[in-house]
């Protein structure tokens, strides 16, 4: 009896390192603009610019993110969530960002335009210029 139990220990210690790992050293950049963007997709559709709204987002997930306007609230916790999963462990990065230019409803997903053009469609608009993902982990 006590093998199967020893058994059922070791995988428990297992996935508890697992976790912990996870914990320690935080998630990768590119794990969490990726449910950062599929999450904002699902918050963007529209039918006209009115139903439209910026939400905030933060390195490394863009400056900002185009959304209907009901939705910024949970967005903005979203990302602040990311961002938080993300710098666990040591990372960081900082933007330096433009203005978000005006809000537009296309092909059904609201988007927006920064200052030098770059046009967010139903995701997270980048960094212009400086700045950029770095940092220590």
């Amino acid at each position: 009896m006590a093998k199967p139990d020893r058994g059922v220990a070791i995988v428990s210690f297992g996935l508890m390192g697992l976790v912990l790992v996870g914990c320690l050293f935080g998630r990768s950049e590119e794990s969490v603009r990726s449910e950062f963007e599929a999450y904002v997709k699902g918050a963007s559709s529209c039918t006209a610019a009115s139903e439209c709204a910026i939400a905030g987002a933060g390195c490394p997930l863009g400056c900002f993110a185009a959304v209907r306007a009901d939705r910024v609230a949970d967005v903005e916790a979203k990302a602040r969530e990311l961002v938080s999963e993300y710098e666990r462990g040591g990372k960081g990065c900082a933007y330096d960002c433009a203005s978000p230019g005006s809000l537009r409803c296309v092909e059904g997903h609201c988007t927006a335009n920064d200052a030098s053009g770059v046009m967010s469609s139903g995701g997270a608009a980048g960094a212009s210029g400086a700045g950029g993902a770095g940092g220590g982990g």
